[in-house]
């Protein structure tokens, strides 16, 4: 709108210099100029803002997931490969055991939430299918 007024008051430049109004036109443009410029930057630094955005934890597990059933997939068929049976159990009993550690540490953060039973956990546990 300010750019729209100096351009319409620009063929009346000598008349506005007459009155001494020149002076006040030239720095409200100006100031417009540096406003147009600041927002351009605000846009900008927002832009970058939400694309560099970390992602949720939904979005996070949603990626992670079928990763973790490939390696547990892998892990389970490898430990039933007779000359590496006793190797990969010994790894799945230590595996199981971790995610048991970081299923009791999540309860833990549930303070005052419905506590779900084992059976319901989103955590496989290697060297058990739970599908069914």
């Amino acid at each position: 709108m300010l750019t729209a007024l100096g351009n319409r008051l620009e063929p009346y430049l000598n008349q506005l210099e007459a009155i001494g109004a020149q002076p006040m036109v030239d720095a409200l443009l100006e100031a417009n100029r540096q406003f147009i410029a600041l927002e351009i930057e605000c846009r900008e630094i927002t832009a970058s803002q939400q694309l560099n955005k970390t992602p949720s934890m939904g979005t996070i597990r949603k990626q992670i997931d079928p990763v973790y059933r490939a390696i547990i997939s892998a892990i389970n068929g490898y430990a039933n490969v007779p000359s590496k049976k006793d190797a990969y159990m010994e790894l799945v009993t230590e595996m199981n055991v971790l995610v048991a550690k970081y299923e009791a540490l999540l309860m833990g953060r549930k303070s005052g939430r419905k506590e779900e039973p084992a059976e319901n956990s989103k955590f496989l546990r290697f060297g058990v299918s739970r599908e069914k």
